[in-house]
């Protein structure tokens, strides 16, 4: 859900005149930002700063939210939980955070650790309370221990694994010998009573709710209420190929088409000469490279597309290869997740060739780039050249050729 829950809720709250008050305040109203230009790991940090200041259930819940899509789906599934339990947790909030904690677990794991009642329960030297629990983790080995009983156990994504350190040992699974000793039977038991789900909490099968609940679109229910039908989240992949911007290291594929006028000086010891009349120029190129965050990383390649120079034989008769090397910089004049404006600046240097249609001559080459507009739609860059300069030189037997070129066009990249 791109949009975070109950801002306007959270401010009377937060109006109060105390230092904590507006720290709070200040440190939610970052968390929004950052949400929105989805930056999910700034927005976990200001929200867990405002709700170390203040402990309410909205902050709780953006808090949440940004550590799933942040891709700390433990800590967001915890952070769910929290919230479903707090007492003033509000029905609408509860139904985001029961989808997403849905999705949450998914991707991390679950142990079912099973403890005395008066011991308390550490993962990873992480206390999860006293007594029997399930506690939501990250896939992989973990370190559970209850007092004196220690364990090291593997979940995987999506999965409960039982720690018996002291509580019920009934295993989630049990093996039973048979006349072959190489054959196993495996038969599931019902999850101890104090592990059962409430309403509200996720599950995937009947047996995981309390026996008046049962279990309707992964969340335990009333067995009397309505079925109802859970709204259903878009998938990751969909949200984010609406809602996309410039954070974060991105690597991009596209094509760049440009043409304009150009003219030639070739000089030596003697003096130089320079065309009367500017010429046409043109350039189809590949280009690919990275984004990080608002910088551009590219390289440009022009396979025999390049026409540096339309009229001037022998000098130029043909089409040539070239590369270019790039360095840009989008500064942002407006910017959302889905919708970008920018301002692009590029440097970049590279070569020129084409054997005979160049006169055997190869071309070092400068790019500049400073006036310009780029527009993003989602992951798509579209960026306007008003122009991009190109300045081409070559030193042959004592000459020395030089090329100016002005070329307005686009380039078209596709970010993934």
């Amino acid at each position: 859900m791109r949009r975070l829950f109950a801002l306007v809720v959270l401010f009377p709250l937060l109006a109060r005149a105390d230092g904590d008050a507006d720290a709070a305040r200040a440190r939610f109203n970052e968390g929004v930002k950052f949400f929105d230009a989805a930056q999910y790991d700034k927005a976990r940090a200001a929200f867990l700063q405002a709700y170390a200041l203040k402990k309410h259930p909205a902050v709780l819940l953006n808090l949440a939210q940004s550590s799933l899509r942040g891709h700390h789906e433990a800590e967001a599934a915890r952070q769910f939980v929290a919230y479903l339990r707090d007492p003033n947790a509000t029905d609408g909030g509860k139904a985001i955070a029961e989808r997403g904690l849905a999705e949450a677990r998914t991707k991390d794991g679950r142990l079912d650790v099973r403890a005395p009642s008066s011991v308390e329960v550490f993962v990873d030297d992480q206390s999860f309370g006293s007594g029997a629990q399930i506690a939501d983790v990250d896939p992989g080995t973990h370190t559970v221990r209850a007092g004196t009983a220690s364990q090291s156990v593997s979940v995987a994504a999506g999965a409960i694994t039982v720690v018996p350190l002291g509580g019920n040992t009934t295993p989630t699974t049990t093996t039973t010998p048979t006349t072959s000793p190489t054959t196993t039977t495996t038969t599931s038991a019902r999850p101890l009573a104090e592990m059962l789900g409430s309403a509200g909490e996720s599950c995937r099968a009947r047996s995981d709710c309390e026996s008046n609940l049962k279990c309707v679109d992964l969340v335990c229910v009333d067995e009397n209420a309505p079925r109802h039908v859970t709204p259903k989240t878009t998938p990751a992949s969909t949200t984010e190929a609406k809602s996309f911007a410039l954070a974060g290291v991105h690597g991009f594929v596209g094509i760049s088409l440009r043409a304009g006028p150009g003219w030639l000086m070739t000089a030596n010891g003697s003096g130089a000469t320079t065309d009367t009349n500017l010429q046409g120029t043109f350039a189809f190129a590949l280009r690919f490279g990275l984004f990080a965050n608002r910088n551009e990383l590219a390289i440009e390649i022009a396979p025999f597309t390049d026409l540096p120079y339309n009229t001037r034989p022998p000098t130029f008769t043909g089409p040539a290869f070239g590369a270019v090397a790039t360095y840009g910089y989008y500064a942002p004049l407006y910017e959302t997740p889905g919708v970008g404006v920018y301002w692009p600046v590029r440097f970049g240097a590279g070569v020129l060739a084409g054997a005979g249609n160049t006169d055997n001559r190869a071309y070092l080459q400068a790019r500049m780039d400073f006036i310009g507009f780029a527009l993003r739609f989602s992951r798509i860059m579209v960026d306007l050249d008003l122009p991009s300069f190109r300045y081409l030189f070559s030193t042959v037997s004592g000459q020395t050729y030089h090329l100016f070129a002005w070329r307005a066009g686009l380039n078209v990249a596709l970010m993934f």
